[in-house]
């Protein structure tokens, strides 16, 4: 929704972090390929470390950008899961 406004609003409701939170999802992407491709034996809890990781960052993004967190931000890792499969 945000790309969309963002492409198609002039910009006008693009959140000031988002390119920040953007780059933050790629790079749990990257890190989540690199961890299910390995032969860790923690592979789940690696997963789980790293989602809670991006949430946080994300988290923290939202708040420097609007000037509170969101309610709910905690059920992001479920829409990151989400997006990741929906582009692969």
């Amino acid at each position: 929704m945000l790309n969309y406004l963002a492409e198609n609003c002039q910009e006008i409701y693009k959140l000031k972090e988002w390119d920040s939170i953007h780059s933050k999802v790629e790079k749990y992407e990257k890190k989540k390929e690199i961890i299910e491709q390995s032969n860790s034996s923690t592979k789940e809890e690696e997963l789980t470390k790293a989602k809670s990781e991006v949430v946080k960052e994300i988290n923290e993004g939202i708040k420097v950008s609007i000037g509170a967190g969101v309610p709910g931000i905690g059920e992001f890792h479920a829409t990151v899961e989400y997006n990741t499969q929906e582009k692969y």
